[in-house]
C-alpha cells in the first residue's frame, strides 16, 4: 500500500497471517474516508480472535476455509462457530454488512479414488518420477460437467458441509468457485520441487489466466448482486 496508512489499517496489519491491503480511490470525491479498501488475509485455519480483528473494520467479507482442514468433525464444529460469529456481526448493522463464502476449489491429485483430493492422493506416485494432475473421476463427475453442472456440486465434502452451514443465513451468499475449478486439471503448477529423495506435486494452486479470472469475477459479481437484492427485500440468501 503506497502513501498514508490509516491507524485502523495499521491494527489489521499487526495481526497474524499475510495481509495484503489495496486502496481504490473514489474518483468522485477528495474525501479519502470514502475510498474502498481491499484486504487479502492468508489465515489457514479459523481463529475467532483473528476474525474479530478483521470484522472490526469490515463491511463486506469474502472468505474461505477448507483445504487446510483434514478432519471433517473439526471442520463442521469450527465453521458452525464461525457462522454464529458472523451472524452476530451482521446483526449489529444488517443494512451494511454482508458475507460471501467462496467455495473450496477442486483439486486434481492422482489417486485410486479418482476424487482428486489431496487427502486421497497416491503418495507413492507423488514420490516417483511421474508428477501430473488429472481429471476428477468420481461418480458425481460421470456426466460431463458442461452438460450437467449440478452433477458434481457436492463432489467436495467440505463444500457440502459449508452449504449446509452457511446457506440460507441473512446477508450471506455462496460464491460457487468449485464449479469453475472442477474441469481445470491442466491449470496447476504440477511439479514444484524434485530431488533425489522427494518430489512435491502441486495440483491445488492455479496458474494465472486472465480469461479464467474474468469468468470467476463475473460469477462473484452475480453472487453479490443476488445477495444484495434478496437482502434489500428482507429475505435471506443461499
Amino acid at each position: 500500500l503506497k502513501g498514508h496508512v490509516p491507524p485502523w489499517m495499521q491494527k489489521i496489519l499487526q495481526g497474524s497471517g499475510s495481509t495484503k491491503p489495496v486502496t481504490l480511490k473514489n474518483p468522485n470525491t477528495n474525501d479519502r474516508s470514502l475510498d474502498l479498501h481491499l484486504f487479502y488475509r492468508g489465515d489457514r485455519l479459523f481463529k475467532p480472535e483473528e476474525m474479530a480483528s478483521i470484522l472490526n473494520y469490515t463491511d463486506i467479507l469474502v472468505f474461505n476455509f477448507g483445504l487446510h482442514y483434514h478432519d471433517m468433525i473439526v471442520y463442521n464444529e469450527e465453521m458452525t462457530k464461525l457462522a454464529k460469529q458472523l451472524d452476530d456481526w451482521i446483526a449489529e448493522e444488517p443494512a451494511n454488512r454482508y458475507v460471501f463464502f467462496r467455495e473450496t476449489s477442486a483439486q486434481h491429485f492422482q489417486g485410486m479414488t479418482g476424487s482428486g483430493d489431496y487427502d486421497s492422493r497416491d503418495q507413492f506416485r507423488n514420490k516417483s518420477t511421474a508428477c501430473g494432475c488429472v481429471e476428477i473421476q468420481t461418480p458425481d463427475a460421470q456426466s460431463a460437467w458442461w452438460q450437467d453442472p449440478e452433477s458434481h456440486k457436492d463432489g467436495n465434502v467440505r463444500n457440502k458441509a459449508a452449504h449446509s452451514i452457511f446457506g440460507g443465513r441473512p446477508n450471506t451468499g455462496i460464491f460457487k468457485f468449485f464449479d469453475a475449478t472442477f474441469p481445470r486439471y491442466n491449470m496447476h503448477h504440477e511439479t514444484l520441487l524434485r530431488t533425489e529423495k522427494m518430489q512435491i506435486c502441486d495440483c491445488t494452486h492455479m496458474c494465472y489466466s486472465p480469461s479464467f479470472w474474468t469468468m470467476v469475477h463475473q460469477q462473484f459479481y452475480e453472487a453479490v448482486s443476488e445477495t444484495l437484492k434478496k437482502g434489500s427485500s428482507g429475505g435471506s440468501s443461499r
